[in-house]
């Protein structure tokens, strides 16, 4: 069991821990609220917009488990996820730019190349951030808030796209 350093107050640490999940949301609202009725004001149909998330999403249900096995089993010098965060933020940031600025005029492809970059860069972060929360968790119940935090989570992005 990994204990915190003495000299780190344990609010410190966890805020440190949990820092990259505003930058996360700050992006992940923006992408399926902004970009769905942006790109069908650029030309493209919204049931294709539609379509093309829900594509994307079914490609994020087939990489995080894969992604979080290899995560689990992958030992470098730099530990086990840190690799996983190296490369996650510059995926994620591509992807971002390519939904975020997208050529004149827009095309489905670039839709659907970016959507899947922008989520595979997604998986490696947010993978790579959420796997040792549960793993260091002192108790069933933290470990269980944890795992409920991230179904939550799930639950609001779900109704975000039916309103």
């Amino acid at each position: 069991m990994l204990s915190p350093p003495a000299a780190t107050p344990r609010g410190a640490r966890l805020g440190a821990f949990a820092s990259p999940a505003f930058a996360l949301a700050a992006l992940g609202l923006p992408v399926v609220v902004v970009l769905p009725p942006l790109y069908a004001e650029l030309g493209i149909s919204l049931t294709v917009v539609g379509t093309i998330f829900m594509v994307a999403r079914f490609f994020d249900v087939v990489t995080d488990p894969l992604f979080g096995v290899l995560g689990d089993r992958v030992r470098t010098p730099w530990g086990r996820r840190r690799p996983a965060i190296v490369v996650g933020v510059p995926v994620l940031l591509v992807g971002a730019a390519g939904l975020f600025l997208p050529p004149d005029p827009p095309s489905e492809f670039v839709l659907v190349a970016s959507l899947l970059v922008l989520y595979l860069g997604w998986t490696l972060l947010t993978l790579s951030r959420t796997r040792p929360g549960r793993r260091n968790s002192r108790t069933t119940t933290t470990s269980g808030r944890t795992s409920w935090a991230r179904c939550s989570s799930a639950v609001s992005r779900a109704r975000s796209w039916s309103s």
